[in-house]
């Protein structure tokens, strides 16, 4: 077992699929993961009506062009809603949803019909979806609930689309009660979802039986802008500090980064946290390792040398040395087990 120090010294960047250096467990692995955007507003007064009827509808479709706010898929997924309204006879009050979360998916058991990602992922939808009804969260889930997820492959095209396609949920963490504060149905030490899409998309990534501290593994996913002048994550603005000389990521890629599994020790060390910090949670259901990682890579497969997901990444914490540099310490959970 690989010793742990304090100094976690992580390799910061990001490497694009296409990198001299890509391990074979991750280009074997790249087809199974997905850029995942679901659709939902904060409040169900923020869901905006709009008449498309006639000409306003590429007056609409224009002014959606032109916001440079929106990125390619944010204005894809804007568009695709619009023909939804076309196709269901909408024009005259059709819904758009302008709240999109960007995350990573990736497949795993069964047939290549179930997807993987972490329940802060769907957690917005599922929160307008108890406004609308009126019913809580945990109650909603007793049913099969859809979600309105679109996934997108490595380069950019759509092959997954909630309007014509359906995810329902098929499995999800429950918190330990004393974890449970973020949410009423999650916790970091449950934060991962499995949706049964109603298609098979690709090929299911193996589930890890085991794993150790030391091992090295590989971080995958759809990562935000790294360096940009404005700071995707408002938790954490560090992790948008600039890689350079290490490569950045341009907010519109697939990349991997790799690490080594932490001991909690060293976790609590790195991040200086009293000892009975994260005792809360249920630990045999969490994972540490030092791999860098950004916004939109929540959902992601961790990755041993075999392809097989150890982990789902939740969530990073930048740690800012004495001299400036930085370090990243991300967790994820451990997914579900599936019948073979």
């Amino acid at each position: 077992m690989r010793q742990m120090s304090q100094q976690i010294d992580t390799d910061l960047g990001f490497n694009s699929l296409g990198a001299p250096t890509t391990p074979e467990a991750v280009s074997n692995s790249a087809d199974s993961v997905f850029e995942a955007r679901v659709i939902f507003e904060t409040s169900p007064s923020h869901i905006r009506l709009f008449d498309l009827t006639g000409p306003k509808l590429d007056e609409f479709i224009q002014k959606v062009d032109l916001l440079e706010i929106l990125d390619s898929r944010e204005k894809l997924i804007i568009k695709n809603q619009i023909e939804r309204c076309r196709r269901d006879k909408l024009e005259m009050q059709c819904p758009v949803f302008f709240t999109i979360e960007k995350a990573t998916a990736f497949l795993a058991g069964g047939d290549g019909s179930y997807l993987v990602t972490n329940a802060h992922v769907v957690d917005g939808f599922l929160k307008l979806a108890s406004a609308l009804f009126k019913e809580s969260v945990p109650s909603l889930l007793k049913s099969s609930q859809r979600i309105l997820i679109y996934l997108f492959d490595q380069k950019g095209k759509l092959i997954f689309d909630p309007y014509i396609n359906q995810a329902t949920i098929a499995k999800y963490g429950e918190a330990s009660n004393l974890a449970r504060s973020r949410s009423d149905w999650y916790a970091e030490d449950s934060d991962y979802i499995v949706l049964k899409l109603d298609k098979v998309i690709g090929k299911a990534l193996k589930i890890a039986s085991t794993y150790q501290v030391g091992e090295q593994v590989y971080h995958t996913g759809f990562a935000a802008c790294t360096g940009c002048k404005s700071a995707p994550n408002k938790t954490d603005p560090e992790l948008n500090r600039n890689r350079s000389p290490k490569s950045n990521s341009t907010g519109l890629g697939y990349y991997w980064t790799a690490g080594f599994l932490q001991e909690l020790k060293a976790v609590r060390e790195v991040l200086k946290l009293p000892d009975w910090y994260l005792g809360f949670a249920r630990m045999s259901d969490m994972l540490f390792f030092n791999a860098d990682s950004q916004v939109g890579m929540s959902g992601g497969p961790i990755l041993n040398q075999k392809a097989e997901v150890v982990g789902v990444f939740a969530g990073a914490k930048p740690v800012i040395n004495i001299d400036g540099t930085m370090d990243v310490m991300s967790r994820g959970v451990r997914p579900p087990e599936f019948s073979k």
